[in-house]
């Protein structure tokens, strides 16, 4: 769960990688608790488009029981079987992550993440964003991020790295026994 809530906080900071670190307080800024190194290097340019995405999980989706008054982003899970379920998400400067499931791996009948940990969730916000160090539209991330270089390859439509493979290998093959079969014939006369 904290991997993954790790993940929405890069989403929600717009940097990368966001790496779990402790906070003394609310208010006051310790010197001492820096992000760890290498966090936060690079910024995340395919931001407005997941924060639409998530933004839907819980106004439209499967999140709505974690609807706020305010602007809220996250994301429904359900493991195969009922065996877990969570609810990922943010609001402001709080990602908070709530994982709902037996410790025994048993299924619970019927809990989605959309149903108990929204609930959760939503239930704990509501309280968290009336306190004074909550900031509506306030930074996740203590620190610069870089642009990243993008290395995008664009391909044709219908492209597949292995089955082209396949066809060349094929035609090398196929070169390679008439190739073969010639050098019998000539032998043989």
């Amino acid at each position: 769960m904290l991997e993954m809530t790790s993940a929405y906080a890069a989403v929600a900071a717009g940097a990368y990688p966001v790496k779990a670190w402790a906070v003394t307080g609310l208010n006051a800024v310790d010197e001492k608790a820096a992000p760890p190194w290498n966090a936060g290097r690079w910024g995340l340019g395919e931001r407005p488009y997941m924060l639409r995405l998530l933004r839907g999980t819980v106004e439209r989706g499967s999140g709505r029981r974690a609807k706020l008054p305010i602007r809220a982003y996250g994301k429904t899970g359900t493991s195969q079987s009922y065996r877990d379920a969570w609810f990922v998400g943010f609001a402001g400067n709080l990602v908070v992550g709530v994982w709902v499931g037996n410790d025994n791996s048993r299924p619970m009948k019927g809990v989605t993440g959309g149903s108990l940990p929204a609930e959760i969730w939503g239930t704990f916000m509501r309280q968290a964003i009336q306190q004074p160090g909550f900031r509506q539209g306030g930074r996740v991330a203590a620190f610069e991020a870089k642009p990243r270089k993008r290395n995008v390859r664009f391909v044709k439509a219908g492209f597949s790295p292995n089955r082209d493979a396949r066809k060349v290998k094929k035609k090398k093959n196929k070169k390679r026994r008439n190739r073969n079969k010639r050098k019998k014939r000539t032998k043989k006369r």
